[in-house]
């Protein structure tokens, strides 16, 4: 297992409505109130509820901003993606001269840092199994292959304190939910 994405088995759908219904925004805020009942219960034997439900859309061929979410730090999200086959989320590490002290912030107003691709080196890249838990505290982005892509991109946090979780943390509360190494989700 990696530390940037493993894959998860979530049987239970996310979202009430079909997600083309969402259209085509780069990035949009779905309210708490469209995520479905039975993902809330799911979540809710954790002890996790949602912070954030965010949908990227990346038309083929598009390579997205490399950025972190918030300000960087050691955060996970659980990312449904639909579409988008072939596609590449790649994690990064600042140069070592590269301060950032600018937050940016998004299209739902989220904060974020964003990063030229002169500013970081690759660390790792991989196709995204739907559902994962992704990195998003350090530089990442999407490379889109040929077709549409739509990501639910879901904010776990701890239901009594309200905190986001780690992603060590993440994995740790799905443990069993995750396949073992080596075997693909949809064989789990």
């Amino acid at each position: 297992m990696n530390q940037y994405c493993t894959p998860v088995y979530i049987s239970t759908s996310p979202i009430v409505k079909d997600i083309s219904t969402y259209g085509t925004p780069t990035h949009a805020n779905i309210p708490l109130d469209e995520i479905s009942d039975e993902f809330y219960k799911f979540l809710e034997k954790f002890n996790l509820t949602l912070l954030l439900a965010e949908l990227f859309y990346n038309p083929p061929r598009k390579i997205s901003r490399i950025h972190v979410d918030a300000l960087g730090g050691d955060y996970s999200k659980i990312n449904f993606v639909y579409g988008g086959e072939k596609s590449l989320m790649c994690w990064y590490s600042a140069n070592p001269s590269i301060v950032k002290d600018q937050i940016d912030y998004t299209m739902i107003n989220t904060r974020s840092v964003d990063y030229a691709p002169d500013e970081v080196t690759l660390l790792h890249r991989q196709t995204i199994h739907s559902p994962s838990i992704v990195q998003v505290g350090i530089p990442h982005n999407i490379i889109n292959a040929a077709k549409p892509r739509w990501c639910l991109s879901l904010v776990p946090i701890d239901i009594n304190t309200k905190k986001r979780i780690t992603f060590q943390q993440t994995i740790e509360i799905f443990k069993d939910l995750v396949p073992p190494a080596g075997l693909e989700p949809a064989k789990f």
